[in-house]
């Protein structure tokens, strides 16, 4: 049986909706979730819409470094290899800055940080998979935003921008509403232009014949109607006036699953080049500075001195 570990599921959101299509292809799913009680729910939930495959969860809070270790910790008590290892859980706020109890930035916590530490603590568990089974996968839930963000940080993307990312000025304006509106934004974009491409050095930073067969799909499903909009009322007229501009979780959660699952050797990583960029279900272009192995590797190892300064904190 295919062992899945999926973070942010216990919502009604896209990790929900992926954590059904799993199992229903049969496959045992280990939500990482923030809240026993949604937890709970989400698993009784899908448990009623799949009779195929096998549904658990474990707690822990990707904004810190101590719950990941924990989160991981509980992984390898449960498992002893992972096929696929899944990073849906993110966060997208509006407003002034808002900080994880380290101080860390929260979008960058939870869409970046987090996320680099998990595939660090799950790689034996990986490699396993790869060496039993003969393949394993990464799958980061992505976002075309990432572009902003490396449009907005440009050559000026550094490691030193991520230790001080609150300190790391974002657009200012005049306008209060569009303050409120945007600020959130720029962050929510600097946090998927360094999980992408700290992602990518990841998958670089494996070696061995083992390692060659684990390979990073990141997904940008597309502008998804999900619980980050339904819980802010200025969006609440654009949701309504219009609703072709985004796709459901459920419709979401079908690029995520096949970006975890599918054969087709069209969108998968090669072995020349062992991740992937796609745009729903098609390979796209990211963005330069993603492309350079230099800012990538820079940015990579900036991150991982970021994840040893808060674990000695």
């Amino acid at each position: 049986m295919r062992v899945v570990v999926l973070s942010g599921g216990s919502g009604t959101g896209i990790g929900f909706e992926t954590a059904v299509s799993l199992c229903s292809s049969g496959a045992r799913v280990i939500l990482v979730c923030r809240n026993a009680t949604r937890a709970q729910a989400a698993v009784a939930q899908i448990q009623q819409r799949t009779r195929y495959g096998s549904i658990e969860y474990v707690l822990g809070d990707l904004e810190s470094v101590e719950s990941v270790h924990h989160v991981a910790r509980a992984i390898r008590e449960r498992t002893q290899r992972v096929n696929v290892l899944v990073h849906n859980a993110g966060i997208l706020y509006f407003g002034a800055d808002e900080l994880c109890a380290n101080g860390v930035e929260r979008a960058l916590a939870v869409n970046h940080i987090g996320p680099l530490l998990l595939n660090k603590l799950v790689a034996p568990l990986l490699l396993r998979s790869a060496r039993e089974n003969g393949a394993a996968r990464i799958v980061h839930v992505s976002s075309s935003a990432h572009h902003k963000g490396a449009w907005r940080l440009g050559a000026h993307c550094n490691p030193q921008q991520i230790r001080n990312m609150t300190q790391t000025p974002t657009p200012k304006y005049k306008n209060p509403i569009k303050r409120w509106l945007f600020n959130g934004y720029w962050r929510y974009a600097d946090s998927k232009l360094f999980q992408l491409m700290s992602a990518i050095a990841f998958q670089e930073s494996l070696s061995g014949k083992d390692a060659e067969r684990i390979r990073t799909v990141c997904v940008h499903p597309g502008l998804v109607r999900s619980e980050i909009f339904d819980k802010i009322a200025l969006m609440q007229p654009v949701l309504h006036l219009f609703p072709w501009l985004y796709i459901s979780p459920r419709q979401a959660a079908e690029y995520v699953s096949a970006a975890c699952i599918s054969d087709d050797t069209s969108v998968l990583p090669s072995s020349q080049m062992r991740w992937t960029y796609l745009v729903r279900d098609k390979v796209s272009q990211v963005a330069a500075c993603v492309r350079d192995p230099v800012r990538r590797q820079a940015v990579y190892h900036g991150s991982l001195q970021l994840v040893e300064h808060l674990g000695t904190k």
